[in-house]
């Protein structure tokens, strides 16, 4: 028999269940630290404090003996910045949903006014959006796993929302908890901060008796406190917003003391303030993988083994080991200008021979070789060999080749980059909503313009420029040359005259044009209909002058053509299109 809802209180936590909880989901993250820690080892040496605290400034390459794996990792998160988010270009575009409203005039230019807002926010100097993008793509490539976080900037004095700044978070620092639906829907945060810190964060009088005492004893030294983002209905306080859907909870573990002033309102989100992205999931797992690194550990281990082995080689062969008799010869001094006495009656027992020689050990060269081979394939499993579009040759290859040589990298690529597409949308989309309340509830639409009335109850979303979408636009203008071929067969073979009747010529011109370059040059379809009105308009002038000219040459009686006109004005033509 199934329960009545009504009899069905919903569950609260309180403070001690917040801390349990947390303490929980960092225990569950226990063997990902581990894993973590032993890939930073290799690949990423900066971040190889996840299992103990590193000295600030300290060495952190003592243990490198080859740099290839973290050249790999460098070079992968720079190609991934520079493909997904490249700096000088419009890598997202905001678009209605459905898709039909976009081809109304208002919406188009409201959605062309929202994307330019849109990248002020993101590329403002204060924003840090770029450092920490920069991080998180340097963690996504090296664990499978980032945390970024946005939150408004806020001004200390007048309390205004200023803007939006990112920041990427350690994965030391972070665990969560999903829904039902696997949905990241609970974040624990610890973050060390000094008690003056936590002074300015929330007041004197939210802190303990015992912090109390450590801030005006020292008040610089820091401790660790955990925030958690919890659903709003699991909060045990009161949240001053009806709209809020997540509540913030800071506390001191420690103490099991909630930060917060005596009768002040908890602080809360309307939009979920965390990107995780997860490269590669495995069912059951709540965190990603690599899939480079979970490829080429095993070898980037071997290769420090064996650079170690070539350098011991190498050593021997520059500086090989002695065979000396052990009687006949005097103290061996192996220094510049150095002597070594021997017994001449040695020359004898060695057939002439020197007494002392070279030992040829090692063969660094077979180690080079084998190295050699374990770069090309830890090259491979970084994707180096998928990641460029490979050379299209117009004028050797055939459009069914090039066509075929497309398809084959979006088959390739699309792995790698459609994951990546889905976390672009995941983060622009919460800065759309930040971005929607930056203005407090006096301008329902924030930093935006009042959308038109086509877009109520309509979806806002993002279209993003990767190289995955590069190349299928690439791939749309070879089929549309393919078939422009085709009608032109048709047409010339006499089986079909009217083939070309077929073809919306306007759209296929744009969509080829597309693939071929920039968009931005490309005038819109109302555009384009204005400036046909205008030379249609011209050429209608035209040629009623060249009328009124041969009805004013019959009525004189002159046989013979209608008198031309005097050459155009090439500038003349030119501004209205060439008519």
């Amino acid at each position: 028999m199934p329960l009545d809802p009504a009899m069905v209180a919903k569950r609260e936590y309180d403070c001690a269940e917040l801390i349990r909880r947390g303490k929980d989901a960092f225990d569950a993250f226990a063997n990902f630290r581990m894993l973590c820690q032993a890939i930073a080892e290799i690949f990423y040496p900066e971040r190889a404090d996840f299992i103990s605290k590193r000295m600030a400034g300290a060495e952190q390459y003592d243990l490198i003996f080859d740099g290839e794996p973290i050249i790999l990792r460098r070079d992968l998160a720079n190609q991934i910045g520079s493909m997904i988010r490249p700096r000088g270009q419009s890598w997202f575009k905001t678009k209605a949903f459905p898709s039909v409203l976009n081809k109304r005039d208002n919406v188009s230019k409201w959605c062309e006014a929202s994307t330019l807002t849109m990248r002020e926010i993101v590329y403002a100097t204060h924003a840090n959006f770029t450092a920490a993008m920069s991080q998180s793509d340097n963690d996504y490539v090296s664990f499978g796993t980032s945390v970024v976080t946005h939150s408004y900037l806020t001004d200390p004095e007048t309390k205004m929302r200023t803007g939006i700044i990112f920041r990427c978070l350690h994965l030391r620092d972070c665990a969560w908890y999903e829904n039902a639906n696997g949905v990241i829907d609970e974040m624990y945060e610890r973050m060390s901060r000094s008690y003056a810190q936590i002074v300015e964060m929330f007041g004197y009088d939210a802190l303990s008796d015992k912090m109390k005492k450590a801030h005006k004893e020292k008040p610089h030294d820091e401790i660790v406190i955990l925030r958690a983002v919890i659903p709003r209905e699991k909060y045990w306080g009161r949240i001053p917003s009806n709209s809020a859907r997540w509540a913030v909870v800071y506390v001191n573990e420690e103490e099991k003391h909630e930060l917060k002033a005596p009768g002040a309102c908890a602080a809360y989100f309307k939009t979920w303030p965390y990107l995780v992205r997860r490269w590669m999931n495995v069912s059951g797992e709540k965190w990603g993988r690599s899939p480079c690194t979970s490829v080429a550990l095993a070898d980037a281990r071997m290769l420090q083994t064996a650079q170690i082995a070539i350098i011991d080689s190498l050593e021997k062969l520059v500086n090989p080991p002695l065979i000396v008799p052990d009687e006949g010869v005097s103290d061996i001094s192996l220094k510049a200008t150095g002597l070594i006495t021997f017994d001449p009656e040695m020359l004898a027992a060695t057939n002439g021979r020197a007494p002392i020689t070279a030992l040829e050990v090692g063969r660094p060269d077979w180690g080079m070789q084998w190295t050699a081979e374990r770069r090309l394939f830890m090259g491979r499993a970084f994707f180096q060999n998928l990641l460029k579009l490979p050379p299209l040759d117009s004028g050797k290859m055939t459009a069914t080749e090039v066509n075929e040589r497309i398809e084959e990298y979006v088959r390739s690529a699309a792995p790698i980059f459609e994951p990546m597409e889905a976390e672009n949308g995941f983060l622009m989309e919460g800065v759309f909503e930040r971005a929607l309340e930056a203005d407090g509830p006096t301008n329902p639409y924030g930093a935006f313009d009042d959308p038109p009335e086509e877009l109520q109850g309509a979806e806002v979303r993002f279209e993003f420029e990767t190289p995955l979408s590069i190349a299928f636009r690439k791939l749309r203008t070879e089929q549309i040359r393919m078939q422009t071929a085709f009608i032109g067969e048709q047409v010339a073979s006499g089986l079909n005259p009217g083939a070309a009747d077929h073809y919306d010529w306007d759209e296929a011109t744009r969509a080829g044009l597309e693939g071929l370059g920039p968009a931005e040059f490309l005038l819109a379809p109302d555009e384009v209909a204005e400036l046909r009105g205008k030379k249609q308009q011209a050429q209608m002038l035209t040629d009623a002058a060249d009328l009124a000219m041969a009805v004013d040459h019959s009525e004189k009686g002159k046989p013979g053509a209608p008198m031309k006109l005097p050459p155009a004005d090439p500038v003349a033509v030119a501004t209205r299109g060439g008519v």
